[in-house]
């Protein structure tokens, strides 16, 4: 039973590669487009190519019980995007001490998780119900993401000001 649990640890281990696989690729983050949602992926391992985006995608989804109101959850997940099926816009480097608060180490993917949560739970959602709105949404958590990282907002999408219906789970 013990090498069973061993063995799962360790295959979660590799979800990431230990080391950079493309130095210029390193921290790039992409704002991600399709039908209406919105997410940003954070590539920790320069493992992006001309054919995929691949890293971190962070964003929140609407998710209702039959008895209860909609409400923003964050999903973080290690994801592999295929260019051609969506709109994705470059939005360069992202400073990995902002997550790190300053710290001397390496950004790891659990330090990346940690920071979303956090960052989703008091920054974002803060003391509101955290109810899918025009305040609470796909996109408005994007944006924030994009500022959190002191990135820009590509000025050719716009913010809309309608709730979306979109990223339901």
């Amino acid at each position: 039973m013990g090498n069973k649990q061993t063995k799962k640890i360790q295959s979660v281990s590799q979800i990431f590669p230990h080391n950079v696989v493309d130095q210029n690729q390193k921290f790039k983050c992409y704002l991600i487009v399709k039908d209406h949602h919105y997410s940003v992926v954070f590539d920790l391992k320069g493992e992006s190519t001309p054919e995929y985006v691949i890293g971190i995608e962070s964003h929140v989804v609407l998710y209702k019980r039959t008895s209860e109101k909609p409400t923003v959850n964050l999903k973080s997940v290690r994801n592999q995007l295929k260019r051609e099926s969506l709109k994705i816009f470059n939005l360069g480097l992202f400073q990995p001490s902002i997550i790190l608060e300053q710290r001397e180490q390496d950004l790891t993917a659990l330090e990346f998780f940690h920071w979303a949560m956090v960052r989703f739970g008091s920054e974002y959602i803060g003391d509101e119900s955290g109810e899918w709105s025009r305040k609470f949404n796909c996109q408005t958590y994007a944006e924030f993401l994009v500022n959190d990282m002191r990135l820009k907002w590509p000025k050719e999408v716009e913010i809309s000001t309608e709730p979306f219906k979109c990223g339901h789970d």
